[in-house]
């Protein structure tokens, strides 16, 4: 099992006060490795409503830019990521939702748009981008085999690169919102429409959520009961129905197939609107194939079930790691959401059922009520991107994609000891810095506050948690590589380490007695900041 430094962090705005009271020398509570924004983020773009991710490249969905959509593919870099291209294409309209839903397998890209009135008022479309030598261009634009009003084709969409399937959960053909999926299979740069599956269950909404993996794709009806899943496996041109799964224990329209994530021989299930603990506190459900047939493995609810938590609103399933998305639950702020990630247990499996244990949970930085944090999820190895759609930044609800990391050799960044001073004993802090190697020969700015971590202040376009100004800027800082100085700038070696420490004597007096003393620090070059710390805390006790 993976050591992770995420460890939980997400509680109840009460808890959360709790929390950071218990001050520690060198806990982590969590990683930010960068955030991602638009270039221009602008009102209700909602950047980070859909995320999907492949071995080298991300996109991400806004599907209110301009009032039409906009997708963007983003590639992973050693500080964030960087830009790859911008998917707009030239013929959306108001009210498209271009970016509603993604999907990326190699070079094929497809990008939903539930909004778009070709056929009929909010048929939908979904449009296929191709890569050429870095480039990304439109080969097809997809439509139902049938599109009907308000059927909403491209809320969902998946691919394994050679066949792409698209969701319709609001067409009626068959059954009055019983969805549909339609499925279409590659033929050099065209796309050639192949079946139509039907959800015939009035109300079922099939297709609402959509994960090929090989020839296996899964296929949500999350409203028919509690919810399910339909399995179907390619045979030739065929896609063949193999079974129609159901929870073990759930209540009436817990919505379990509202997320799915299917990978190889498993399969994650969410179920936002559970309520078997609280209502709409949500639930996800792990299914693997044991001999040949998809059996329930494990149940995941949070630790805290809450009430509209919204657990199993976003899943995302690698190798051995499960993440599970909570945009309604609380952490300093009401609402503000979380993401719980899980891990395969050493032990396998116990009896007939998998045992998968919370490693990590974590949320923004600076939590924001309604953000919508954990709406999506994109999971690549230790790297973690999460969708914050109803972020502010300039304007509101432009969204925010913050990226995290669940590798601890590179999770280390700041470690500050003594945990605890007094005025009869003037201490110095010691402090270790480790932002990673990547990091190797940059600037960095440690500073230092008692004014504790919320809501913190922008620095270099990223959010520094702690708030200023700094109380310690006149107080001699020793850096291990430069002497002593009266501030706290100074650079990295080629390992990405540095140490510092500072002699606090001066405000050590019985006054301060009770204070907790929380230090930060951020790596820049150019102005611009490349990595921010989490905050470590030192308490003034008697």
């Amino acid at each position: 099992m993976r050591s992770h430094p995420l460890k939980r962090v997400c509680r109840s705005v009460a808890a959360f006060a709790f929390a950071i009271s218990l001050v520690g020398t060198s806990a982590l509570a969590q990683c930010s490795t960068f955030d991602v924004t638009q270039v221009a983020p602008l009102f209700g773009h909602r950047f980070g409503t859909a995320i999907a991710n492949d071995v080298d490249a991300w996109v991400v969905g806004s599907p209110g830019h301009f009032g039409q959509g906009q997708a963007e593919v983003r590639l992973s870099t050693p500080s964030g990521s960087t830009s790859q291209g911008l998917l707009w294409p030239s013929d959306l309209q108001s009210q498209d939702g271009f970016g509603s839903a993604v999907a990326i397998f190699g070079d094929i890209a497809v990008v939903g748009s539930p909004g778009d009135d070709d056929f009929a008022f909010g048929s939908g479309s979904a449009y296929v981008f191709q890569r050429f030598f870095g480039y990304w261009f439109q080969i097809a634009k997809l439509h139902a085999s049938a599109p009907g009003t308000a059927a909403s084709f491209g809320s969902a969409v998946a691919t394994n690169g050679n066949w792409i399937a698209v969701g319709a959960p609001f067409d009626s053909s068959t059954a009055f919102l019983g969805g549909r999926v339609d499925i279409f299979e590659r033929a050099g740069t065209s796309w050639i429409h192949r079946t139509s599956i039907d959800g015939k269950v009035s109300g079922g909404r099939f297709g609402a959520s959509l994960s090929i993996s090989g020839d296996e794709l899964a296929a949500g009806q999350p409203g028919e009961a509690e919810g399910r899943v339909r399995m179907f496996r390619r045979s030739a041109s065929k896609w063949n129905e193999l079974a129609k799964l159901a929870p073990l224990s759930s209540t009436l329209g817990a919505e379990f197939g509202s997320a799915v994530s299917l990978l190889d021989e498993s399969l994650i299930i969410g179920a936002r609107s559970d309520s078997w603990y609280a209502p709409n506190a949500g639930a996800a459900f792990l299914f693997q194939i044991e001999s040949g047939t998809w059996t329930q493995q494990q149940r995941f609810d949070s630790a805290t079930p809450a009430s509209l938590d919204r657990f199993g609103a976003a899943v995302e399933l690698g190798p051995g790691t499960v993440a599970i998305g909570s945009p309604g639950e609380d952490t300093s702020a009401l609402n503000s959401g979380c993401v719980h990630v899980y891990s395969e247990s050493s032990l396998g499996k116990l009896g007939s059922e998998s045992l998968w244990t919370e490693e990590a949970s974590f949320g923004a930085l600076a939590p924001e009520s309604g953000a919508g944090f954990g709406l999506s999820i994109g999971l690549r190895g230790d790297e973690v991107w999460v969708g914050s759609p109803d972020e502010d930044t300039t304007e509101s609800d432009t969204g925010v994609v913050h990226g995290f990391t669940l590798d601890a050799s590179l999770c280390a960044p700041l470690a500050a000891g003594p945990a605890e001073l007094s005025p009869s004993q003037p201490e110095v802090i010691h402090f270790q810095i480790h932002p990673g190697k990547q990091f190797a020969g940059k600037a960095y700015f440690l500073l230092g506050t008692s004014g504790g971590t919320s809501p913190g202040v922008s620095v270099g376009g990223k959010l520094l948690p702690l708030n200023l100004p700094n109380l310690y800027g006149d107080l001699t800082i020793s850096q291990a590589d430069k002497g002593p100085f009266v501030n706290t700038l100074s650079y990295l070696d080629a390992d990405g380490k540095a140490a510092a420490s500072i002699d606090i004597a001066g405000i050590l007096t019985p006054l301060a007695v009770g204070q907790v003393l929380h230090h930060a620090y951020f790596v820049f070059e150019g102005g611009t900041a490349l990595f921010i710390s989490e905050p470590v805390a030192t308490k003034i006790i008697y």
